[in-house]
């Protein structure tokens, strides 16, 4: 049998030397050296999230930190009893961005842009306070979530509001069900399902405080399809390129006049440029997405499509 053994000299910041001794079956020993990087994380961010108009804490709610020029750095943390949160972060950059999210159900909305704070780039111990306040979700929206009249089991309900950024909320769906918490307000509702091949069309919903509005959703398998070819100035082909269509519920307005019913489907161009978005029937427009992830940016090129949405009409959900 090998007995390993490990010893190791005490390191701050700087290079940890373990010094590994095998113990070989005859007796003879084996020394091998590892080194590894032992890192301080120098900077935090912390601060304390409360009602707006209040001194009330919000517990449970998640603070998301990322840096702007690196994919990885960033960190979260959760606000505990007495709504205060902290993160540390390993200093990879010297700019980050942070934002609140939400778990499901929560009485609460946040809906501001993400605030950008600025360390100095070295290794020295640093503390930035950043402090939120959200706005109280007094209104309801609840309904059934369906397919082929079963109550559907999983899947997450989402409110953004129309009247700015941000959104308004989510919820889980559970036995076919929700309840939303949001507050006044004009918002875009939707489904979303772990399986991609699953849509339902979104709904516009006014709101008022106090009051409960129903709203319930159809499910349907993305039958209808968008398809095309992606190229650039030279008619050479883009390959990896997300794709974005949006299809308005038949009857709407048209797709300039701001926010309206409808569904989304997206999809990345292949090599050859061409790509397939799967969404239903209606009057549809598609164009280059180029959202990013901010915790986890793409090291390749943006494209931009300096023409307005390409519009077509998907007649049936067979089209």
């Amino acid at each position: 049998m090998r007995k390993t053994t490990f010893r190791a000299v005490r390191a701050t910041l700087g290079t940890l030397t373990v010094l590994v001794t095998l113990f070989g079956p005859f007796g003879g020993n084996v020394f091998s050296t590892l080194t590894a990087r032992a890192e301080e994380r120098p900077k935090t961010v912390t601060g304390t999230i409360t009602y707006v108009g209040t001194s009330t804490p919000v517990v449970g709610a998640n603070v998301n930190v990322w840096p702007f020029q690196n994919g990885f750095g960033g960190g979260s943390g959760t606000t505990n009893s007495s709504g205060v949160y902290t993160v540390t972060l390993m200093q990879t950059t010297s700019k980050y961005g942070m934002n609140l999210y939400a778990t499901s159900n929560v009485d609460w909305t946040y809906n501001q842009p993400p605030v950008e704070i600025q360390f100095a780039n070295d290794s020295t111990l640093e503390t930035q306070t950043v402090n939120f306040q959200v706005t109280k979700a007094t209104a309801t929206i609840t309904g059934t979530v369906t397919k082929d009249g079963a109550p559907v089991m999983e899947g997450n309900i989402n409110a953004w509001s129309t009247n700015g950024p941000g959104g308004g909320g989510n919820a889980q769906v559970s036995n076919g069900g929700y309840t939303l918490r949001v507050p006044a307000g004009s918002f875009s509702v939707g489904f979303w399902s772990p399986d991609q091949t699953l849509t339902a069309m979104q709904a516009a919903v006014v709101i008022a405080d106090g009051q409960t509005v129903t709203q319930n959703f159809v499910v349907k398998a993305k039958t209808a399809h968008l398809t095309g070819r992606l190229i650039d100035g030279s008619g050479t082909p883009i390959a990896g390129v997300r794709m974005n269509g949006f299809c308005m519920a038949p009857g709407t307005a048209g797709v300039q006049n701001g926010p309206q019913p409808g569904v989304n489907g997206n999809g990345t161009s292949g090599a050859d440029g061409t790509f397939d978005l799967a969404v239903l029937a209606g009057r549809c427009n598609v164009n280059v997405d180029n959202w990013q992830d901010p915790s986890n940016p793409s090291p390749g090129p943006s494209y931009v499509y300096n023409g307005k949405p390409l519009e077509t009409t998907l007649d049936t959900d067979t089209s």
